[in-house]
């Protein structure tokens, strides 16, 4: 089982490596727009892909942390007592398959929130702000809908073992 758990914690890290990229690649997005011009809505659009852009970064790198962690931390206890082990990881994973449609349902709704808001609301920098925070949400639901693939594999094995 603890080869399992390490082919699961591979998968979550390679996540959090997507989250880096795209963080790079909002940034990068930035420089980009930096050089177009000094339009209200491309000010916004550079502002908006910074903040995120970091944000993911900053996320994806902390993430790849955590991970780590749980690996050295569950592995410990896998080596002292595999019962206890498969008690934590059943019940961490029911908790992770639970909030996951929960998360992408917010992720929604905060996309057609904040497209609501660029619709309704004239205003060239929130609009650039907004543009870039959909970018931001947009990216992390594909980054997370690759995670589900490895969620739902290592969950059902995790299931399985009594």
């Amino acid at each position: 089982m603890l080869e399992q758990f390490e082919i699961y914690i591979s998968a979550q890290k390679t996540i959090a490596s997507y989250m880096l990229a795209l963080g790079l690649i909002m940034f990068l997005g930035a420089v980009l727009i930096h050089f177009t011009g000094t339009n209200s809505l491309f000010n916004g659009l550079k502002i908006g892909l910074l903040l995120f852009g970091l944000f993911s970064f900053v996320g994806g790198y902390s993430y790849k942390i955590t991970e780590d962690k749980l690996l050295k931390s569950q592995t410990a206890i896998y080596e002292s007592a595999s019962d206890e082990f498969h008690q934590l990881e059943k019940a961490r994973m029911q908790k992770v398959v639970k909030n996951f449609p929960i998360i992408q349902f917010v992720f929604i709704g905060l996309v057609i929130a904040a497209i609501l808001v660029n619709v309704l609301v004239d205003k060239p920098m929130l609009n650039g702000i907004l543009f870039a925070f959909v970018i931001f949400l947009l990216g992390n639901m594909i980054i997370e809908s690759v995670s589900k693939q490895s969620i739902s594999v290592y969950f059902e094995q995790v299931s399985t073992i009594h």
